[in-house]
């Protein structure tokens, strides 16, 4: 397993490891008939090669040999016309009497004579395109400047030359490890998670990983679980981090997996502020982070993201912002970051706002188990969400943005409470469950029946008449493709909810002509049911006041219900009359116009439509606000038709309470 001073290996002989699981020797790779020295394993029956030290060298015959020259260092040559040539060296000195040694973990070692057998120079040092299982694939900041581990790929299958991609440490800002290029074109980006162990796209149950970093070093460290297993992590020539086994049964390498793999991988899918979401296709891929809308609105209804994402508003740097939580998170490209030792998120946060350019902050916890935080500036690139083990962001919003987050959250944690008394319930209701689906399924062929063309977001706005909503009514209603609602919406994200009622949720959504739409989602667990919902439909399509709020149209999709209205910038009333600083807004005269506007609104409702139309849930959430605080009433799932010359209504519906008539009174008293 070793040479020493006088010894030579020529071309055909071989060193073995001590434990027989690597060989040094010569090699010709594939249909090449070029000579290179190299290592591979000893008990793969498929050669494969995991370190080259000729690489960009090649020797054309079989004439080479490896040799200690009398100064110490590793030689290379090869037979000359008149002399030998030097084709490679490990260009040290390690004095007489050194040794040349290949141990069991696949390092080749130059040691020195001295007393303390000190390594002079060893191959780890100089790796081609593999990891081996168990070696430090680190980053020093002691020696020089940022001396780092890199691997990069060969030529091709038949040419172990230096290839186009590489796998190194970035020496920028908080330590990460990139895939690229030549031309620094990021292909893949791993950035640990924690300092025990990570998981991500290239480890899985069978391996292990540890990640050190401090101020002198970091350093990446991974290895398998079953020690008789052979395994390879490296990079090959297209471009791929790969990670696999020998499976002797098979006579072949078992890929475990890869990296990139699936669309997020890819550095920057989503562009600069773009969240990447696999759990959200087929409808959309990509999102934009808490306080961002698209750079390129045509594109991001074609499902292209790569453009990313701009500010809502240009206003940064201003009072009262603040940032929102966003969980299992792969972190943006941290080599514009910061790692801040022994600083707790909370002082992180305060750190992030005292500077403009500070767009995040994050957790590190990378080092040696103290506390810390990276802070990240400029433009958030290569985000995703990650199924487990992702970590938590927080992203700078303005006052605006900061306020939606905090009542949404706020509504999202009291659900969370009910949740155990809503699982009860359904328990105990399985049987009658079985009933009502049965009886729902019945309803749904009734309800999707003549419903054959939809309305394209991308192509048309043609309005049809939907027998399904109304066979005795003569409205024509635009019907809309639920994945074009999805993409309009941004996949129903929360940045985009405005609001929540007893019958669903209601969301902000964007048309390709630039149109802002309010869709209101039902909840299949909502107390409207296909009734009620057509009554909306049938009844709103037929209203034309500016008081009322306008329907564009609506979608029916298996147990989705949802209707699309105007977008009003200013939401519904009780954002207002409801809170204290909002409510300094509203003066005597704007809320006495809004009171008259209401009436009006009711006017048209009782006297002058031909319809006569009672809400009966007329509230200040059903009371909607456009740019200059001109008021609409909205949500006709409860309203009732009158004929001309009624007075009273009969129904088995038990749902006209005195409550219900006082709300239209009382509505004015709130004001």
């Amino acid at each position: 397993d070793a040479i020493s001073f006088n010894e030579s290996l020529a071309d055909g002989q071989v060193l073995i490891s001590n434990g027989e699981r690597y060989t040094l020797g010569f090699f010709s790779p594939g249909s090449s008939s070029n000579r290179y020295l190299g290592i591979w394993y000893t008990k793969v029956s498929v050669q494969t090669v995991v370190w080259v030290a000729n690489r960009d060298d090649p020797i054309n015959d079989t004439s080479g040999s490896l040799l200690l020259d009398p100064r110490g260092d590793i030689v290379l040559r090869r037979r000359g016309r008149w002399h030998s040539a030097r084709v490679w060296s490990a260009n040290v000195t390690a004095g007489e009497n050194s040794t040349a040694k290949l141990l069991d973990d696949g390092n080749f070692v130059l040691i020195r004579s001295d007393g303390n057998k000190t390594i002079a120079w060893q191959s780890f040092d100089h790796l081609t395109d593999t990891i081996f299982p168990n070696m430090r694939f680190g980053m020093d900041r002691r020696t020089g400047p940022n001396r780092r581990h890199s691997i990069r790929s060969w030529k091709s299958p038949d040419d172990p030359a230096s290839g186009d991609w590489s796998f190194d440490w970035d020496p920028n800002g908080v330590p990460q490890m990139m895939l690229h290029n030549d031309r620094r074109t990021k292909r893949w980006r791993y950035v640990p998670r924690n300092r025990d162990t990570i998981r991500d796209a290239i480890i899985t149950s069978n391996f292990y990983s540890t990640y050190l970093s401090n101020n002198n070093q970091s350093v990446f460290t991974w290895g398998i679980l079953n020690p008789a297993m052979v395994s390879k992590m490296s990079v090959d020539s297209l471009g791929h981090l790969y990670l696999g086994k020998w499976q002797d049964q098979d006579n072949r390498w078992i890929e475990f997996n890869s990296a990139p793999k699936e669309p997020c991988d890819y550095y920057g899918r989503c562009g600069p502020n773009g969240n990447c979401d696999p759990y959200t296709e087929p409808v959309l891929l990509c999102l934009c982070l808490s306080g961002f809308e698209p750079r390129f609105r045509d594109q991001w209804f074609t499902k292209d993201g790569s453009g990313g994402c701009v500010r809502s508003r240009n206003a940064t740097c201003t009072s009262g912002e603040g940032f929102v939580k966003l969980e299992n998170m792969k972190i943006p490209d941290t080599g514009a970051g910061r790692l801040n030792v022994g600083m707790d998120l909370k002082a992180c946060a305060q750190e992030c706002l005292g500077n403009c350019s500070c767009t995040a902050y994050a957790s590190s916890n990378l080092t040696s188990g103290s506390p810390g935080c990276v802070t990240m500036y400029g433009d958030l690139m290569d985000t995703r969400v990650l199924n487990d083990g992702g970590q938590d962001l927080y992203v700078r919003v303005d006052a605006i943005e900061l306020a939606e987050y905090m009542r949404r959250t706020k509504g999202h944690k009291g659900k969370k409470e009910v949740l155990v008394i809503v699982v009860m319930s359904l328990c105990a209701a399985i049987i009658a469950g079985i009933s009502i689906a049965y009886c729902v399924l019945n309803c749904k062929r009734k309800g999707t029946k003549g419903v054959t063309n939809h309305i394209s977001l991308g192509i048309k706005y043609d309005v049809q008449k939907e027998n399904d909503l109304d066979e005795e009514s003569d409205s024509f209603v635009p019907v809309f493709d639920v994945n074009d609602i999805f993409v309009a919406t941004n996949n129903f994200s929360l940045d985009n909810k405005l609001g929540q009622g007893g019958f669903g949720s209601v969301y902000k959504g964007l048309l390709p002509n630039g149109q802002e739409v309010a869709v209101k989602r039902l909840s299949q667990t909502s107390r409207q049911g296909i009734q009620e919902f057509k009554n909306e439909v049938r009844l709103v399509s037929k209203l034309q006041h500016k008081n009322l709020a306008r329907l564009f149209g609506c979608c029916i999709h298996g147990e989705e219900k949802m209707l699309v209205y105007e977008y009003l910038r200013n939401k519904s009333l009780d954002f207002f009359i409801f809170d204290k600083i909002k409510g300094l807004l509203l003066d005597w005269k704007t809320r006495f116009d809004i009171v008259i506007g209401i009436a009006w609104g009711l006017l048209y409702l009782h006297r002058d439509s031909r319809l006569k139309i009672i809400h009966r849930d007329l509230k200040p959430s059903n009371v909607l606000l456009d740019a200059t605080m001109n008021p609409k009433i909205s949500d006709f799932g409860m309203a009732r038709l009158f004929g001309e010359d009624q007075t009273e209504a009969n129904t088995n519906i038990v749902r006209i309470h005195v409550t219900r008539i006082r709300n239209e009174r009382s509505i004015l008293h709130e004001i």
